[in-house]
């Protein structure tokens, strides 16, 4: 069976890859190779049901697309890390005040999401009793004809920055070792009512993308806690492995919640979700009748193309969802990180846009371990945590469908004053920021911000005045 040579291969390389880079496991390239692992796996177990008759053609087409992601991230220069170039993580303090606030504001944000959905439903044939959920999901999303307005959308982004800043502060606090119990049920409320939100937009990708943010936030700052040591790198895989079962059973049970019950099992559900893109893309490949994309880069980059037919500067506008192929008893519609870009790019494309996509995350990724503790290390960190889902997801869909869209774009901006918001200190002194403070070139600058701060009888001396 091809598709066993395929998770040998993946093995070989994920093996190699991990002695190359020291046993750094969230570095992008061996994330990328563990989660085709996982779903090349679950994949291999469906060969009966599925009817799996894997092809040359596909083995090598992602064997090609992950060598191109190794070959990305082992390009990228990483500096051994000593105690020199870290600093002790400190604690992030938010007085309860500021948590209450936007605890309230997203309650209103809520209601008038509630509302809008209630809105774009009842233009979908909804009646009270009907399933509200579904004939919200379906115009907005499968049939594409109505979207939130602007100023629910924007709000909505607001109860997504808030929760991806409270997780990182919680996170943070509980690696520091300060944070009692109250604080954290507290500090978890504006993350409950953000679950809300994604539930009421039945969907749970989002869920999996505060998982996956979680995940990594927790992994680099722990690992700058104990000046990422290898040792740590391989407790904290196991230990993440042991919450992927209780990840994937809170996915299944959200079907009911969001109107989309099913009746196949636990094992079934979870294999299509978590596998059935391996099968889906050998399919795609096996397609002769598959068609080019008429548009460049339009099933990578429908949040663009959306966008441009937004603000009319074209007439052209598509779905994100791509065709359903059979897939034993059910369909799926996921064909894993490199369907989009070889559907619109074909095989060197393909090939480029995963390198330069591994590229991006690595570059960033290096130099986060470069960095000393601080405020706009913190921002940093949120930021890239946020984004790397496109990574941990990578086996599954092609998710820069998500990531370049003005939405996403929306979040990574309004990080930074949410976390300003938080954490700010109105008598901060500039020895309270050791990021401003990285080298002796550096103290002048410090000095100079200290006694315009406390309008020093200095301050004019350091103004030059």
């Amino acid at each position: 069976m091809l598709i066993l040579v395929l998770l040998a291969l993946e093995i070989i390389l994920f093996v190699n890859t991990y002695f190359a880079v020291k046993g750094d496991i969230f570095r992008p390239s061996m994330v990328m190779l563990a989660v085709f692992i996982v779903s090349t796996s679950i994949a291999a177990l469906n060969i009966s049901n599925w009817n799996i008759q894997y092809s040359v053609t596909s083995v090598l087409v992602i064997t090609l697309g992950l060598l191109s992601a190794v070959f990305a991230d082992i390009s990228v220069p990483y500096s051994e890390v000593g105690t020199s170039h870290t600093r002790e993580t400190q604690a992030v303090e938010i007085p309860a005040a500021r948590v209450i606030i936007l605890t309230i504001a997203e309650i209103l944000i809520l209601y008038l999401y509630y509302k809008e959905i209630v809105r774009l439903a009842t233009l979908d044939g909804y009646t009270p009793g009907s399933n509200l959920l579904w004939h919200y999901r379906n115009i907005t999303s499968y049939e594409a004809t109505e979207s939130l307005g602007p100023t629910v959308t924007i709000l909505t982004k607001c109860v997504d920055a808030i929760s991806y800043v409270i997780t990182f502060v919680l996170i943070q606090n509980i690696v520091v070792g300060r944070m009692p119990l109250r604080r954290v049920l507290l500090m978890a409320m504006p993350i409950v009512l953000f679950a809300i939100k994604v539930l009421m937009g039945s969907g749970r990708q989002e869920l999996l993308r505060w998982c996956a943010f979680s995940v990594v936030v927790a992994y680099i700052l722990n690992s700058r806690h104990r000046n990422w040591t290898i040792n740590f790198s391989g407790r904290f895989t196991r230990k993440t492995l042991v919450l992927l079962p209780i990840v994937f059973l809170l996915f299944y049970a959200a079907t009911s919640v969001i109107g989309r019950a099913t009746t196949r099992s636990f094992a079934e559900y979870i294999s299509t979700y978590a596998g059935g893109s391996i099968q889906q893309f050998n399919q795609y490949l096996g397609d002769s009748s598959r068609l080019s994309s008429e548009h460049l880069g339009s099933e990578t980059f429908p949040g663009i193309y959306s966008f441009l037919n937004t603000v009319g500067l074209t007439d052209y506008t598509r779905s994100v969802h791509l065709e359903l192929r059979q897939l034993g008893v059910t369909q799926g519609n996921v064909y894993t990180f490199f369907r989009r870009p070889y559907n619109d790019f074909g095989l060197l494309g393909m090939c480029l846009f995963t390198f330069v996509v591994v590229l991006f995350f690595s570059i960033w990724y290096a130099n986060l371990r470069r960095r000393t503790a601080g405020y706009f290390t913190n921002i940093s960190i949120i930021r890239y945590s946020y984004l790397f889902y496109w990574i941990v997801l990578s086996s599954v869909d092609q998710y820069s469908i998500g990531i370049v869209s003005i939405g996403t774009a929306a979040v990574v901006i309004l990080i930074r004053p949410v976390y300003w918001f938080l954490t700010r200190r109105p008598h901060l002194d500039w020895r309270d920021r050791p990021d401003l403070i990285t080298t002796e070139n550096t103290v002048h600058s410090a000095a100079l911000s200290h006694a315009i701060y406390k309008r020093s009888p200095y301050a004019n001396h350091y103004l030059g005045q």
